[in-house]
């Protein structure tokens, strides 16, 4: 059971690198990184609150025509990230969480540089990087373990 809340934390630091690069072209769009912030935050706030109130989402409901999708792009996978991190925290703790969030976060980080995802200049994997992201894994091995 555990091992399912790791891998759903590191799933939650990846969809957070996401958030991340979502939320840069937000910024950059708009010239207004401090801006950006609060619409990703409120467009936040508007999903978790939506589906809060409702069952489910309804037919005919177009989130596209309601506002850019960098919007609500950004915004998902922080609740996503979020989330995940609430429901998994307190069953495996903070330590635990974050570290293996982090993984999931320097994981993903490295793919999308390695392929200039989100309009980011690409920066390939090398033997370096991947050097790192392997003691980083053993680390979150270390810090997880019982002893």
């Amino acid at each position: 059971m555990n091992g399912l809340l790791v891998v759903l934390a590191v799933i939650g630091g990846a969809a957070l690198a996401i958030q991340s690069g979502f939320n840069s072209q937000l910024g950059k769009a708009i010239h207004q990184p401090l801006a950006a912030i609060s619409i990703s935050l409120a467009v936040g706030a508007l999903i978790s609150g939506t589906l809060w109130l409702s069952r489910s989402f309804r037919s005919g409901i177009s989130l596209e025509s309601a506002a850019p999708h960098l919007w609500f792009s950004g915004a998902l996978f922080s609740v996503l990230g979020i989330g995940i991190y609430f429901a998994v925290i307190p069953r495996i703790g903070i330590n635990t969480t974050i570290a293996a969030g982090l993984l999931g976060q320097i994981a993903f980080s490295a793919v999308a540089s390695h392929f200039g995802w989100f309009n980011m200049p690409a920066q390939p994997i090398n033997w370096i990087k991947t050097a790192g992201m392997i003691l980083m894994l053993i680390g979150v091995l270390l810090i997880t373990s019982k002893s």
